[in-house]
């Protein structure tokens, strides 16, 4: 699946769940809605099978749970992943939160870098994930958000609201500034990729010419380096040049795109003299 196709397809989820709760799907909404889903948990695509967009809650651990799981040595750490993920399927067989649940064990933090378990919601597919998601955004400076281009006025709102807190404690601004970094790119990526795009619609074929390998390793570090060296930076971080076309790379690079109004990622490598 393309990058444009994958786009379409979440959109489209995100259009019916803006429709289920009573929003016209516009592409301004639908792509601020997506850079947020894109930024928490790749729209759903981070936990395989949970459909989580947002990274949206259930509930708390209960007391008899958090018994369970202490008296089980099992704790909640962020970092590395591997002990992440391995903390959070130890607690979820532990309690036995199979396939059919509707809620799913994950870490996650506040400040100041408190790590706890939380249940996070679990759906059968992508748009009853997306129908939940689109609900967080209840309050009335949200939903104004929605209907504009900004995505720091969208985490403004969002944060006011409770959506997210941040990694500064005592800095309301600066966990603003962050989340609004991080969904920039995202937006303006969404909003190049979705021209022509309408709920429903599938993503027209497009074929990269013959030769066109964008996700060798040398060829991501050397675009990665490009990004790098320009000025202002196309997003929120400088990149590790490790040759991955990762989430951030990605986002840069659309960022890089929709800051010049180019047409593909084959003509931003020429751009950045890379071809």
């Amino acid at each position: 699946m393309t990058d444009r196709v994958r786009l379409w397809d979440k959109c489209n989820a995100l259009a019916a769940a803006c429709v289920a709760r009573g929003m016209v799907p516009t592409i301004t909404r639908v792509a601020l809605l997506y850079s947020v889903a894109q930024h928490e948990t790749q729209c759903g695509d981070a936990w395989p099978g949970e459909h989580n967009w947002g990274a949206t809650t259930r509930r708390s651990l209960t007391a008899g749970e958090q018994h369970d799981l202490a008296t089980a040595g099992i704790h909640p750490v962020l970092s590395p992943a591997a002990a992440r993920v391995a903390a959070e399927r130890a607690a979820s067989d532990l309690l036995g939160l199979g396939p059919g649940s509707d809620v799913a064990i994950h870490a996650d933090s506040r400040p100041p870098n408190v790590v706890y378990f939380t249940m996070f919601a679990r759906f059968e597919d992508d748009v009853a994930g997306a129908t939940y998601f689109v609900g967080f955004f209840r309050t009335t400076a949200e939903k104004a958000a929605l209907d504009g281009q900004s995505p720091e006025a969208l985490a403004r709102a969002m944060f006011h609201a409770g959506y997210y807190t941040g990694f500064h404690k005592d800095d309301p601004e600066a966990n603003i500034a962050d989340y609004a970094r991080a969904l920039a790119p995202i937006f303006a990526g969404a909003v190049t990729g979705l021209q022509g795009w309408t709920p429903g619609a599938d993503a027209p074929h497009v074929s990269e010419p013959a030769g066109w390998q964008p996700d060798t390793p040398e060829r991501v570090k050397a675009l990665q380096n490009a990004l790098n060296r320009i000025t202002p930076h196309p997003y929120s971080a400088i990149l590790k040049v490790d040759g991955l076309l990762g989430d951030r790379t990605r986002a840069a690079l659309a960022a890089y795109r929709a800051l010049h109004d180019i047409a593909s990622d084959e003509a931003a490598y020429v751009a950045l003299g890379l071809a």
